[in-house]
C-alpha cells in the first residue's frame, strides 16, 4: 500500500464516520477501487481511533445520549459479530447506501426540531436504529438520525447525539486489528491514520452541523443514491471481481484492486475452450459416444 493509498483509507474512514453516509460502505468500495493488504485492519483501526476521539468531544452526551449509546453499542456488538461479512461486500453495500439515501430524504417530511432532548423512549430508539443498521449494511448514524427526525429530536441535537452513538461502537474497531497487522502497519503509518482519521472526522462533522442548522440533511442522499445503485451495477457486471472480493473479507487475504486490468478476454476465451474440449473428451469414452460413432459410420457407408 502506498501512501496516497492509506491516506486515502484513512480519509475515507473518518469523513464516513463524521457524516451519516455509512462507514462500513464506503470502506468496502474504497477497499475494492484502491485495493487491500495486510496492514489495511489496522490502518482502519488508527483512523477509527482518531475519529472515535473526535466525534466523543462533539457529542459530549447527556443522559439520554448515554443511554443512547449503551443501547446503540450493545446491539451494535451483537450484529457485528454475526453480520461482518455481509456489509463489507460490493451488494451490501449497494444495498446500504440506497437504504441510507432512503432514510436521509424522508426527514425532509419531518416535523421541525422541538425544543430540549428528545424524549427517552426516542433515544432508546434512536439507540436500537443505530445497532441494527448493519443488519443492511446502512449506516448507523443515519437511521439513528433518521429516527430522531421523526420524534422531534432533529437538527444538529439529534446529529450530535447520533455521533455520539458512533463514537462508542467505533471503539469496536480497534478490536478487529491482529498484532500481527498492527507489525505490519508500523508506528509511523498508525500515527498518520490516526491524525487523518481525526481530522476528516472533524471537518465531517463541522459539515453536517452546516447541513442541519440549514435542514439540509437530506441533501447526502443525493449523493448516496447513485453511488449505492452504482455500487450494485458494479456487482452484476463483475461478479467475479465482487465474489473475489467476498472472498478476501472471509479469508483475510489481500484483494487486487478495481484498477488492475482484468485478464485479457482471448485468455478467458481460451480457458473456455479448454474447458470445451476437456468435456468432449471425458464424453468420448462413454457407451453412448460409442454408439453414435457406430450410427455415423453405417449412414456414410450407404
Amino acid at each position: 500500500m502506498t501512501l496516497l493509498e492509506a491516506l486515502a483509507h484513512a480519509a475515507v474512514e473518518g469523513l464516513a464516520a463524521g457524516l451519516p453516509v455509512g462507514e462500513s460502505a464506503h470502506r468496502t468500495l474504497a477497499a475494492v477501487w484502491l485495493g487491500t493488504d495486510a496492514s489495511l485492519v489496522a490502518l482502519r483501526a488508527s483512523a477509527a481511533l482518531g475519529a472515535c476521539l473526535v466525534l466523543a468531544l462533539v457529542a459530549l452526551p447527556g443522559l439520554r445520549s448515554a443511554a443512547a449509546m449503551v443501547v446503540a453499542t450493545a446491539v451494535g456488538t451483537l450484529f457485528r459479530a454475526v453480520l461482518a461479512p455481509w456489509p463489507e461486500v460490493p451488494a451490501g453495500a449497494g444495498l446500504g447506501l440506497v437504504v441510507t439515501a432512503v432514510a436521509l430524504l424522508s426527514t425532509t417530511a419531518a416535523p421541525a426540531p422541538a425544543p430540549g432532548e428528545p424524549r427517552l423512549g426516542g433515544a432508546f430508539a434512536a439507540g436500537l436504529a443505530h445497532g441494527m443498521a448493519p443488519l443492511l449494511g446502512a449506516s448507523p448514524a443515519g437511521l439513528a438520525f433518521m429516527v430522531l427526525c421523526w420524534v422531534g429530536g432533529g437538527g444538529w441535537r439529534g446529529a450530535r447525539m447520533a455521533l455520539g452513538m458512533t463514537a462508542g461502537t467505533l471503539a469496536l474497531e480497534l478490536r478487529r486489528a491482529s498484532p500481527a497487522s498492527l507489525a505490519t502497519l508500523g508506528p509511523t503509518a498508525a500515527l498518520v491514520g490516526l491524525a487523518v482519521g481525526g481530522a476528516t472526522a472533524a471537518a465531517a462533522a463541522l459539515a453536517w452541523r452546516w447541513l442541519c442548522r440549514r435542514r439540509r440533511s437530506a441533501w447526502l442522499g443525493v449523493w448516496l443514491l447513485p453511488l449505492g445503485l452504482a455500487a450494485l451495477a458494479y456487482d452484476r457486471a463483475l461478479p467475479e471481481r465482487a465474489v473475489s472480493y467476498q472472498l478476501s473479507v472471509v479469508s483475510g487475504q489481500p484483494c487486487t484492486a478495481l484498477r488492475a486490468d482484468p485478464a485479457p478476454a482471448p485468455e478467458r476465451r481460451g480457458s473456455c475452450d479448454a474447458v470445451a474440449l476437456t468435456d468432449e473428451t471425458q464424453k468420448a469414452g462413454t457407451p453412448e459416444a460409442a454408439e453414435a460413432g457406430d450410427d455415423r459410420k453405417l449412414n456414410t457407408e450407404n
